[in-house]
């Protein structure tokens, strides 16, 4: 995640006992990852210097057997990433998300992590 939006997930995170851990690069979320299996993986698309969210999640994803849900936040809007996304098996959530709608993609995706479930490919939360 990048600082510009990490400001974003605090509040979020506090509501019902989550917590979470903040990252803004891939070695950054590995080292996390090393640290605490997560439960579930949201990674922005647009990432610092030539990472993209995508990347990111194939990574964690990697690190983390199984790998846990997962889901993409994005303003990006175009038919291919979307379509990516969802081949991958990654939730997709748009951006500018309204808080509640990123409360319950968490919570959609923390019920998946605690059944043993990825996200389903076609899986798509609105704003």
């Amino acid at each position: 995640m990048t600082p510009r939006s990490s400001t974003a997930w605090p509040p979020c995170s506090r509501a019902g006992g989550v917590s979470c851990d903040l990252a803004e690069n891939t070695a950054q979320a590995l080292a996390a990852v090393e640290r605490r299996r997560p439960d579930l993986i949201l990674a922005d698309y647009h990432l610092d210097g030539s990472e993209d969210g995508l990347t990111a999640l194939a990574c964690l994803h990697a690190a983390c057997r199984p790998p846990p849900p997962s889901a993409l936040v994005t303003a990006d809007n175009s038919a291919e990433l979307t379509a990516k996304a969802r081949e991958l098996g990654h939730a997709l959530l748009r951006k500018p998300a309204k808080p509640a709608a990123l409360r319950a993609l968490i919570s959609q995706l923390g019920r998946r992590a605690g059944n043993g479930h990825e996200a389903p490919a076609d899986q798509t939360a609105g704003a």
